[in-house]
């Protein structure tokens, strides 16, 4: 969160865990896209989304990727959302 103040280009996408000692996933994404409307949210977490969102730990609908995961199921996960955004964009 510190670290995106300072800086002044283009973010697209946040990987985030939901439960983070501090401040949560939801919390980070919502103070981050105050600042960068546009900015892609993927939450990570050992809740299944639907459960996730019940418990208010991501907004309703939001694209969680569940724990454990592998590297290349991050990196497809990534580039889905990316591409999807694009689609959005383009239209």
């Amino acid at each position: 969160l510190y670290a995106s103040a300072g800086y002044d280009g283009r973010i697209d996408l946040l990987v985030t865990d939901v439960v983070m000692p501090g401040l949560g996933g939801r919390d980070l994404a919502e103070r981050l896209r105050a600042d960068r409307p546009g900015l892609i949210v993927l939450f990570m977490s050992g809740y299944g989304e639907q459960d996730a969102a019940a418990r208010g730990l991501v907004p309703v609908g939001a694209t969680v990727l569940q724990k454990p995961f592998t590297p290349r199921t991050l990196a497809r996960r990534v580039r889905d959302e990316l591409d999807r955004s694009d689609a959005r964009r383009e239209a």
